[in-house]
């Protein structure tokens, strides 16, 4: 079981290059219980991503069995090593979508319940910012191994990638900004 580096990540760029990167890349996992032999199973479906307007993205479950599992689930980011947006605890099915006023066309997305196990890769978020042209900034709180991290990606360049260790639990409950997220 992995400790739980937790924070927010955000996504800047041209909307139809936003929407196009959450389409593919966010996989619904619906977790089910077999009530017979107590084995739990995933199942994974693209994410129904849809822009209502300027300011409004939906993210909706791909699954019509049961409105429940949106309330228990979460979204895979895909090609990353077990990093996700939790629908869990935000049991929200829309996002805001802020427009940079000093740049033509830009807007920023930002999900704030994003967990990556362990401690969070950049490698997958490089490539998705070239594919789809999106600047990406990921910032993470660990309070287990007593660390925060904080990513930024521009134009498919890694342009900040610091992991600050607080030096055990004390340090930690002192220098943290947020003392309680993570673990």
């Amino acid at each position: 079981m992995p400790n739980w580096c937790e924070g927010n990540i955000r996504f800047r760029g041209k909307m139809e290059d936003i929407v196009k990167l959450l389409k593919e890349n966010l996989l619904f996992c619906k977790i089910s219980l077999n009530k017979e032999t107590r084995e739990t199973y995933t199942e994974e479906k693209q994410c129904n991503v849809d822009l209502e307007d300027d300011y409004v993205i939906h993210i909706t479950t791909p699954f019509e069995d049961d409105k429940e599992t949106t309330n228990k689930s979460y979204c895979y980011i895909n090609n990353t090593r077990r990093n996700f947006i939790s629908l869990y605890e935000t049991n929200f099915d829309s996002v805001v979508i802020y427009e940079l006023p000093n740049k033509k066309n830009d807007y920023i997305v930002v999900f704030d319940k994003f967990a990556s196990a362990w401690s969070i890769m950049p490698e997958p978020y490089i490539e998705m910012s070239k594919k789809y042209h999106v600047d990406i900034r990921i910032i993470g709180w660990e309070q287990g191994l007593g660390f925060w991290q904080d990513i930024v990606i521009v134009n498919g360049k890694l342009i900040r990638n610091i992991a600050d260790d607080y030096g055990g639990y004390d340090g930690w409950m002192w220098e943290s900004a947020l003392p309680y997220v993570g673990g």
